[in-house]
């Protein structure tokens, strides 16, 4: 490898430049090391519950691997050291009123954890609930507690348990990293690391950041979340969303005019009249 693809390749302020104009990254002036701009995210659909330092989700996810890991020639890409330890568990509430009660549990088990709508195309329904561990050992024993407060729980229990005998599948799972890395890298039990991707890994680290301060979410944001939550699931047609409303509709019901059908043939149908601005007939 001649200096110049040794140096760009090294060059991570190089690879960041559309990040930083961006706003997502910044260059320290004490030491050139770039650092992340946490910002609240005021379209947010998640809750945080409880927020840790260690697995910087945005941080190696959505800037790392999707946008420096990613310039790399493809077969050396690589999921990051951080995320590669990271072990989910994942429940699937199928309606509103489950992802409720499964907020619930969340609050009470205080565990590092967040949940919410989701909205990427790669994952199968339209909320989810995520703990997050550092080992497979913390992951599988987490697993049971959750699994258990799960089946527990009087609505969520039975409700969950419904689902996955309509749907075939486990909606609580232990799952490792992020679904996008999976569909980018292949199955999770394949992941390597050679000895380029550990050294780039190294540098990442060195010239990256990594904000140690624990952002916790302010009541004020939490209820913009729950009011995207109940929105989103009128649009989704969830009908407990009904149970947050006092029963009421969020948007005025339609005119409808498909009884006409039941009409006989013979009787002639008025035509609807045309009203102008000023409120006369046209």
């Amino acid at each position: 490898m001649s200096f110049y693809d040794e140096v760009k390749r090294r060059n991570i302020i190089g690879k960041s430049l559309p990040l930083i104009d961006a706003g997502a990254l910044s260059v320290r002036k004490a030491d050139t090391r770039l650092v992340m701009n946490t910002t609240t995210n005021l379209r947010g659909i998640w809750h945080h519950i409880k927020c840790g330092y260690w697995n910087n989700c945005n941080l190696w996810s959505s800037i790392v691997f999707e946008n420096i890991i990613k310039t790399l020639p493809q077969d050396e890409w690589f999921v990051p050291t951080a995320c590669q330890s990271c072990f989910k568990v994942v429940v699937r509430p199928q309606k509103l009123k489950a992802l409720f009660e499964l907020e619930k549990i969340q609050v009470k088990m205080n565990l590092q954890s967040k949940l919410g709508m989701e909205v990427r195309p790669g994952v199968f329904g339209s909320y989810g609930g995520y703990f997050y561990n550092r080992t497979l050992a913390d992951g599988v024993e987490c697993y049971k507690k959750v699994r258990l407060a799960v089946d527990e729980d009087e609505y969520l229990g039975p409700h969950i348990k419904e689902y996955e005998e309509k749907l075939g599948k486990e909606l609580v799972i232990l799952k490792r990293g992020c679904t996008e890395f999976e569909q980018a890298m292949g199955a999770s039990d394949k992941w390597t690391l050679s000895p380029k991707n550990i050294e780039f890994d190294q540098i990442l680290r060195e010239r990256i950041v990594i904000d140690s301060e624990v952002y916790q979410q302010n009541e004020i944001e939490i209820d913009h979340v729950h009011q995207v939550w109940i929105e989103t699931a009128w649009a989704l047609g969830d009908e407990t969303v009904y149970e947050y409303t006092d029963g009421k509709p969020l948007t005025p019901p339609y005119v409808t005019y498909h009884h006409l059908a039941d009409e006989k043939p013979e009787e002639n149908l008025d035509e609807p009249k045309f009203i102008n601005n000023e409120g006369a007939e046209i």
